[in-house]
């Protein structure tokens, strides 16, 4: 791969990445693209050799074949965790990887939040309570009653 690849990021809406890539990496080529049926002619035009993607259309046909039978792409950064869409692909030629992981942290700290009595939708569910009874004021479909 050269020392400054052309980038692409495929997804719905590119915006995002494309003003995180042109602060942090100034000097590099990114083009954004939001279009499954323009994805395969950007890749080959830009000659890009990065591309990040993220799956978004399950309505259109992904261009599996662009991103890991391409001349050009060397890796392929999935923005999810799965990368059974792009299977098979000869590691030998492009690069995939995934962002599996990289919410780890957010995620246990959400879910074991419900455990610490000090979290606030446990709080709230506290003070909604029947006094009493530590049974739930609202009903039983209520979130309240797993805290």
């Amino acid at each position: 791969m050269s020392a400054r690849p052309t980038i692409i990021v495929s997804s719905d809406a590119p915006d995002g990445p494309m003003a995180v890539l042109a602060e942090t990496h100034p000097d590099l080529m990114a083009l954004g693209c939001d279009s499954y049926e323009a994805l395969p002619g950007m890749i080959s035009d830009a000659g890009a050799e990065v591309v990040f993607t993220i799956k978004f259309d399950r309505g259109s046909r992904y261009p599996r074949s662009a991103l890991v039978e391409s001349q050009t792409v060397r890796w392929v950064s999935v923005g999810g965790s799965g990368t059974d869409h792009l299977r098979p692909w000869n590691p030998a030629r492009v690069t995939v990887t995934n962002s599996a992981g990289v919410a780890a942290d957010m995620m246990r700290n959400m879910s074991s939040a419900p455990c610490f009595p000090s979290h606030s939708a446990c709080a709230v569910s506290r003070a909604s309570r029947q006094p009493g009874t530590g049974r739930p004021a609202r009903s039983s479909r209520s979130r309240a009653r797993h805290c």
